[in-house]
């Protein structure tokens, strides 16, 4: 159906708000028939009224309830929508604060001698992704699950990385599910790295934030145009180390750190693909000579943002202590810090809150269309584990040393029962 080739370029909140207009202005063209007809002049009206005197016995009660139809359905359709989006705003706020009772923090480790390349991290999105996909209309109803991925700096411990999930087979009623989330997710990043270890603990953050004289402070970043368009994703070095780098702590911000909260995202790509078509069909018509670098590059840069998986992503800043000015300052620096994704797209603030709950929760905003998508190669360059180039950096948590005993031929009967020397065939240590 050609003419409505528009609405797939559509969001589903789009879509909703052009029905409604298309609604009120049907019922105020049929107000207008109904009430200004009658009013017409009579040199105007009588050709009107020749035409329909014959047939209007068997049509005033059609067009009648036609008509009631036409104008209730505007009102009613309006009222419903509004009623979807407050039901919906409050489900999935609702699903939040459930998912967030149920989280669990696992802490993410590798050996201080990995030497995993952090460009390959996106394998390691995409391998969380699965897990994690709900149908959209699910995360509608407020059933969706996301995931936070964090880097946290405690003072006098050390710097983790660690991983917030639901543990979904907690939940309540109809929202509990038999998928044991944390574990699933932790064997698919084993995947990615065989070396990486996870392992259950306190979440940090409870530890710290319930202290007396301890304040909190937090900022939400979103994307500032549209999500078809990419943010910079070309580094020569590690950009992680430039965020950790601002979340170090000192006497007055004693735990700092960031949250990657995220999900698969539904049907994201369509007003990037209308603009897209609209980007080649305006070149092929204009001389290859006309075209400039700049237009080249943005359709190449849609092009590839588009090609790859995408997620709803929410990054989250916070700073923890007892001086509330010491606290702005550092997130103001790490503000600065998010300056090196600029391409053509970049981050801005959002939100911005002094709770605990919010962090402590991993609340995912409710929505009714996918918000700040990234693909898995964007996603890449704002999460991934340390490797061996990190080790001259003070305070990364590497995983402890893993201690694995030699075969007892290997150390020459060292520590070997005499019983069994003598099945094995040793004498004197030999």
């Amino acid at each position: 159906m050609p003419t409505f080739d528009f609405l797939s370029g559509m969001t589903f909140s789009r879509r909703i708000k052009m029905l409604a207009a298309g609604l009120w202005l049907l019922a105020l063209l049929t107000a207008g028939l109904w009430i200004g007809v009658p009013r017409l002049p009579t040199e105007v009206k009588a050709p009107v009224e020749d035409v329909i005197e014959p047939v209007a016995p068997k049509l005033k009660t059609p067009l009648l309830v036609v008509g009631v139809i036409i104008l209730a359905s505007a009102p009613a359709y309006t009222g419903g929508s509004v009623y979807l989006l407050r039901s919906t705003r409050r489900r999935q706020a609702e699903n939040n604060l459930a998912l967030g009772q149920v989280g669990v923090v696992q802490w993410l480790s590798v050996p201080a001698s990995d030497k995993t390349k952090w460009k390959t991290a996106a394998d390691m999105w995409a391998r969380v992704r699965s897990p994690l996909v709900r149908p959209d209309f699910e995360i509608l109803r407020g059933r969706g699950v996301h995931v936070s991925f964090e880097v946290v700096a405690v003072e006098g411990d050390g710097i983790y990385w660690l991983m917030w999930a639901p543990d979904v087979r907690e939940l309540d009623g109809s929202r509990q599910a038999a998928q044991d989330l944390p574990g699933t997710l932790g064997n698919a990043l084993a995947g990615y790295n065989p070396r990486m270890r996870v392992v259950k603990i306190e979440d940090p953050l409870a530890k710290v934030a319930g202290q007396d004289g301890i304040a909190v402070q937090w900022i939400e970043l979103g994307l500032s145009a549209p999500s078809h368009y990419p943010i910079n994703t070309e580094f020569d070095a590690d950009p992680v180390m430039a965020l950790v780098s601002g979340i170090l702590t000192d006497g007055n911000v004693v735990m700092a750190g960031f949250q990657v909260l995220t999900r698969p995202a539904g049907n994201w790509q369509a007003p990037g693909r209308k603009e897209l078509a609209a980007l080649v069909q305006a070149q092929a018509e204009m001389s290859s000579k006309l075209i400039g670098k700049a237009e080249k590059e943005r359709k190449l840069a849609i092009e590839a943002k588009l090609d790859q998986f995408g997620f709803e992503t929410v990054l989250r800043f916070f700073a923890v202590g007892s001086d509330p000015q010491a606290l702005s300052y550092r997130l103001r620096a790490v503000q600065d810090t998010m300056g090196q994704y600029q391409g053509l797209n970049a981050f801005t603030v959002v939100n911005r809150g002094d709770d605990a709950a919010t962090l402590l929760n991993r609340a995912f905003p409710p929505r009714l269309d996918p918000i700040n998508v990234l693909n898995v190669g964007e996603l890449a360059v704002l999460y991934h584990l340390p490797n061996s180039d990190w080790e001259p950096v003070t305070g990364v948590k590497w995983s402890p040393a893993r201690v694995i005993a030699p075969a007892a031929p290997v150390i020459r009967g060292w520590g070997v029962p005499e019983h069994a020397r003598e099945i094995l065939g040793m004498q004197n240590g030999k």
